[in-house]
């Protein structure tokens, strides 16, 4: 329901902007109608958010509105192997009033996918943190990304080809997503 209002708003938002292009009133009339698409698209992102957490809260056992409430903090469960990494988010929800726990599992806007290994040039400076020896280190697996709002965490996985020490390595780093024109 909420992504068709969503998609609807866009809809309305372009055919306005197409309208008002293609019929050639003023400025002012122009800069109405950009103000509605952009407001409506706003509220659309509202609506939305409010949906998912009526969603959330309806009991299914009762059939109550608005009626659970989580219970305890999220847990996040991580599996990487040679060929993927996932994530999933798993909530406890229990209802306030006939007492059904519930059990969600979801990705919640998290992006998580496998990465490219390092060039084996890029290794060459790196030093092993037991036997200290430079260079000595290698990829054993694709390196693991996860990227939550801003933030990308990249975990990479190494061993050391002289004294097999294992070690993982993650690194975070903000993620600026605008556009540069120019």
């Amino acid at each position: 329901m909420s992504k068709m209002f969503f998609l609807f708003c866009v809809i309305i938002s372009l055919i306005t902007i197409v309208n008002i292009l293609s019929n050639g009133y003023g400025d002012w009339f122009y800069i109405t109608g950009i103000v509605f698409s952009v407001i409506s698209l706003i509220i659309s992102l509202f609506i939305q958010n409010v949906l998912e957490y009526y969603h959330d809260t309806f009991c299914k056992k009762c059939g109550k509105k608005l009626a659970c409430e989580e219970t305890g903090e999220p847990v996040m469960k991580e599996t990487s192997s040679y060929g993927e990494y996932t994530l999933i988010v798993t909530r406890h929800w229990k209802c306030r009033y006939c007492g059904n726990a519930d059990i969600r599992e979801s990705q919640e806007n998290i992006f998580a996918e496998q990465g490219e290994m390092l060039p084996e040039v890029s290794l060459k400076n790196i030093e092993c943190n037991k036997c200290s020896e430079t260079g000595t280190l290698v990829e054993i697996k694709k390196p693991d990304i996860k990227e939550i709002g801003r933030q990308r965490l990249t975990r990479r996985y190494y061993k050391c080809t002289v004294c097999g020490h294992e070690e993982i390595n993650e690194s975070e780093e903000i993620i600026n997503r605008r556009k540069h024109i120019g």
